[in-house]
């Protein structure tokens, strides 16, 4: 990793669909919105462990249009995510808080079962973008 920053880059989401590239001196390539969208989802996906994810759902602005929804769809398959739903992050957000509020009423049992549901589901919204 690098210090120089000119071989970060932030706020490429804002740019999907569009012809705007990013210069790395390092690798001394030129990428896409989709190629860093497409890298962020690689390591994402790398988090997980031994499991091969071949589907995801992605959280995507509410405010997106159709080229940048397009956009993103194909960063997931260049990601290697086979299949892909969208699902807008003001939704994403009210499911999360929906999820945590139903296990206050639990059992421990009943919430320890409940998390594990809750963590896969959560490991499949974190592969939204981090930018």
């Amino acid at each position: 990793w690098s210090n120089d920053r000119e071989n970060v880059f932030i706020e490429f989401k804002r740019n999907m669909g569009t012809d705007k590239s990013y210069e790395s001196s390092n690798m001394g390539e030129t990428f896409s919105p989709e190629q860093l969208s497409a890298e962020v989802l690689k390591a994402l996906k790398s988090f997980i462990g031994d499991e091969n994810i071949t589907s995801a759902v992605i959280t995507i602005p509410a405010k997106f249009k159709a080229d940048q929804i397009a956009a993103t769809k194909r960063a997931a398959q260049k990601a290697g995510i086979e299949h892909c739903e969208l699902l807008q992050e003001p939704i994403a957000a009210s499911m999360a808080y929906g999820l945590s509020a139903s296990n206050k009423l639990r059992t421990p049992k009943e919430t320890i079962t409940s998390a594990a549901k809750t963590l896969t589901m959560q490991s499949l919204i974190a592969l939204s973008f981090l930018t």
